[in-house]
């Protein structure tokens, strides 16, 4: 399984207080992250989260994606899904967890267990599903 971690500037910096909580929690965890953030995030901000995710993840890899033109909710977030989406899909051939900002992992082995939640599961997606969608923080 691969690991996501979406950002953007309004939150970036929670993103750095979750990586430095989760090295806490495992040290380092053997998964391939990929770093998905718009084209305006401030670099001082990706750098920060590169060398804390380059410290937690077995690997790590950047992807960018032009700025969203609407900037409200749902536009933007759907837009930051899509395209990382459509990068993951003509690159990579295995499942992959999105994590935005504002999740928290509250123990230790946290991604390695949902990695074998969703294999053991054998469904297309693993995550919180409502009536219309499935929760943006989830595997795909």
């Amino acid at each position: 399984m691969i690991v996501v971690l979406h950002f953007c500037a309004k939150d970036a910096d929670l993103m750095v207080k979750n990586l430095e909580w989760w090295i806490s929690l495992d040290t380092k965890v053997d998964f391939h992250a990929i770093l998905s953030h718009d084209d305006i995030t401030p670099a001082r901000q990706v750098d920060a989260i590169k060398r804390l995710a380059d410290q937690y993840f077995k690997s790590t890899e950047m992807f960018w994606y032009p700025e969203p033109r609407k900037k409200s909710w749902p536009a933007a977030p759907n837009w930051a899904w899509q395209n990382t989406a459509r990068y993951i899909a003509a690159t990579k051939n295995e499942p992959w967890f999105w994590i935005e900002s504002d999740l928290v992992a509250i123990r230790k082995n946290w991604l390695k267990d949902i990695a074998e939640e969703h294999y053991r599961n054998k469904q297309p997606f693993s995550g919180h599903v409502l009536k219309s969608h499935i929760n943006g923080c989830a595997v795909y």
